[in-house]
């Protein structure tokens, strides 16, 4: 009943309205291009009143930290739970407010055209010699469920935390450029460096479609990243 009545009541102000939404890197097209001006168009006829969605991108864990700090995120939509937690801890997000996932989309491996390393799993990721970029899970929920799906996948094939460990130490020796986000990841990986990274599915057949030059390698273990969207309480009357 409340968020009915707060509709109600803004539907009678003709006042220009700004939303400002934060977002993990790989949503810049999607939603500024496609959702933002669309929901724009529907909020006018709904309600006829102007209304402009600003979007602000970027490593997601970043992106959080910013917000604790006072960004002035009315949305954010970030690439893991955890970091709305995090949210939490700041008082930026009330306790009982939980998060919606907006989308799922399994971890997978771009590699160049035809997959001339031969990768097929995570765990081919450590054979010597691969030279591969990897989104940094200090700033990136991708780098976070990349290492999640490395890790795992190696557990769950193997059933030794011990040999797991060992091939992500392997996979992270490879490891010759990380990147703050997973777009970060890509646009090093089109400027020419490394022979693989991994990524959201999405993403990486987002990338194909605009045709750019890369195969993906969807292993038979991954993991499904589930990115939510939440309201920041402290910004948000």
């Amino acid at each position: 009943m409340l968020i009915f009545s707060s509709l109600s009541i803004l539907s009678h102000s003709k006042k220009p309205l700004k939303l400002i939404v934060y977002a993990y890197s790989t949503q810049v097209e999607l939603l500024s291009q496609g959702i933002f001006p669309d929901f724009e168009k529907y909020w006018e006829s709904m309600h006829g009143r102007e209304l402009t969605i600003e979007g602000v991108f970027g490593p997601s864990l970043t992106l959080a930290g910013e917000i604790i700090l006072g960004a002035p995120a009315d949305v954010a939509i970030l690439s893991d739970e955890q970091h709305v937690n995090y949210l939490k801890l700041g008082k930026m997000v009330r306790e009982n407010n939980q998060p919606i996932v907006v989308s799922m989309t399994p971890m997978v491996i771009v590699t160049r055209p035809g997959n001339p390393a031969g990768i097929n799993d995570f765990a081919d990721l450590a054979m010597p010699g691969l030279r591969l970029i990897h989104p940094d899970p200090r700033s990136s929920g991708a780098g976070a469920w990349a290492i999640l799906a490395e890790y795992g996948c190696s557990a769950s094939d193997t059933e030794s935390e011990i040999d797991a460990a060992n091939t992500l130490a392997a996979i992270w020796d490879n490891v010759i450029l990380l990147a703050p986000s997973a777009r970060a990841s890509l646009m090093l990986f089109e400027l020419g460096a490394g022979d693989a990274y991994v990524t959201y599915e999405q993403d990486a057949r987002l990338t194909l479609a605009r045709h750019v030059a890369l195969s993906i390698v969807i292993p038979p273990c991954t993991v499904i990243a589930e990115p939510v969207a939440v309201i920041v309480d402290k910004n948000v009357t």
